[in-house]
This record gives structure tokens, sequence and C-alpha cells, in this order.
């Protein structure tokens, strides 16, 4: 079994990481490297851009694979294996629609493009700097309407007791697009139709992985349908509840370093 696995995708912040959010990049390495031996490959999938994701994974970005901003950019080497960009106009009427949902704060929204990543300049400095840690190239700018990159997410923060609701009512109101939790009080809303699962199987077609060749890591419900199409899910145990229910495994907690010692077995 252990053998049959292909590809090996990892959600990062809950899961591959720790409560720090570190890992131990020696290990990952003699990971990575027994992997390529093997034609085994190590993707990292996250709700965090490609440019945070690459310097995180610096040392061995060129061995590895990323699906970023949850699914809708997939990275291969130095190709673009797919992108799922929300048009202009779609964005600019979402940031309009938003205005109506209790609890939504124009100051904690952020855009994230291929180039960089976008918040208003009257967010709060402590709001700017938290989110500095995930997107380490963002800019401030005077109104998003001035934005020329191509957008792919809309990070929005809610209250954390309100965030679930916040989700559905979104859903239901931005009707072309996907809203989902990430954890910690965000919910991404990036185009509809795509996810950490659709990315998965465009990685896989590009390299013919077959599903049953998957073996997938993840805690929160912006790693559904990744876990879901994997052969084999794989959950730690902080993991949301739902999660927990459709994974195969539950393994312990993400702040023991678990996952990396799951992916050093295998």
């Amino acid at each position: 079994m252990r053998e049959a696995f292909k590809l090996v995708a990892a959600d990062m912040d809950g899961t591959f990481l720790d409560h720090q959010g570190e890992f131990s990049m020696e290990r990952l390495k003699r990971v990575i490297a027994s992997y390529k031996s093997r034609g085994i490959l190590f993707a990292a999938a996250s709700g965090r851009s490609l440019n945070n994701l690459k310097a995180l994974f610096a040392e061995v970005q060129n061995d590895m694979a990323f699906i970023a901003e949850n699914g809708t950019l997939v990275s291969h080497g130095t190709d673009i294996v797919f992108e799922g960009a929300i048009p202009r106009e779609v964005y600019l009427t979402a940031l309009e629609d938003l205005q109506q949902i209790p609890h939504f704060n124009p100051k904690n929204v952020i855009l994230s493009g291929r180039e960089g990543a976008y918040i208003l300049t009257q967010a709060d400095r402590s709001f700017f700097s938290r989110m500095s840690y995930y997107y380490g190239d963002l800019k401030r700018v005077d109104d998003f309407t001035g934005i020329t990159d191509t957008v792919l997410k809309i990070d929005t923060k809610f209250p954390l007791e309100y965030t679930d609701i916040s989700e559905k009512r979104i859903n239901q109101r931005l009707t072309e697009l996907a809203a989902v939790t990430t954890g910690f009080g965000a919910i991404d809303i990036i185009a509809k139709n795509i996810n950490k699962g659709t990315a998965v199987e465009q990685l896989c077609k590009k390299l013919s992985i077959q599903p049953h060749q998957v073996l997938a890591f993840g805690d929160n419900l912006n790693d559904y349908e990744m876990l879901d199409y994997a052969g084999l899910a794989v959950a730690p145990q902080n993991a949301r509840k739902e999660i927990k229910e459709l994974a195969d495994q539950v393994i312990a907690d993400h702040s023991k370093g678990s996952v990396l010692s799951y992916m050093e077995k295998i």
C-alpha cells in the first residue's frame, strides 16, 4: 500500500505545520529525497499565496508541487498547472455585496493575486502585521478598483462565533463564487467549483496519477474535497468533526508534528 502512493498532499496551517507554524526542514529534506527516489511527489496544499508557500519551502521548492489559494493556483516546477481567477467585475461586485453581510468589515479584506496581495490603506496596523505572516508581499491600496493584478481569492475575517453562519450567508448571496471557512475566523472566497480537491485532480491529470495513489492530510472544511478525492485521507486530532468523520485515519494533534512523522513512514 505504501509504495502505491504517487502524490502526498498536505494542508499547512493546523495540519502539516505545528502550533507555531513551523516544521523541521532537515526531516522534510530526507522525506523528499526518499520520495523522489521512489517517484512520489509532495504537494503543499494551502489557502496561502504561492509566493508565501515558495518562501516557506525555499530549500526544496524545486522538488515539490504547490496548491495555493485554496486550489485556485497549482504550480509544479516552472509550470502553472492550473489557475482559476475571479473576473474583475465579479470580485468588485462581490465586495459591494459583502457590505450587506452582518459582521463584515472591509478593513479585514485582502485580495490575493498572482503578483501580490492587497489590503486597504485604512486597515488596522495590527491586522496588516498579522496578515503579512501569510502574505509576505502584502501591499496597501487606497481602493481595490485600482488593482491590475489577476485576482485569485478574496480573504475575509469574521468574529469566530459568526464564521459558520457568515459562510452560509456569503454563499447564498454571492452566487458566482464559493466561500469556505479556513479556520481562526477566516473565510476565503474563490471562483465557484474550484477547491483543493479539483486542484489535486488537475495535478494528477498532468502527472497521470490515479485517485487511489493519493494520500492527503487536512484539518478544516477547505480540505474536505481534497480528502474526499484521495485514496487515503488522514486528519490530525485537532481537525473539525466533519473532517475527522470523513478521514480514513485520525492521527495525533498537529502540534506534535504528526503529519511529518506519518510522511516519514511512507
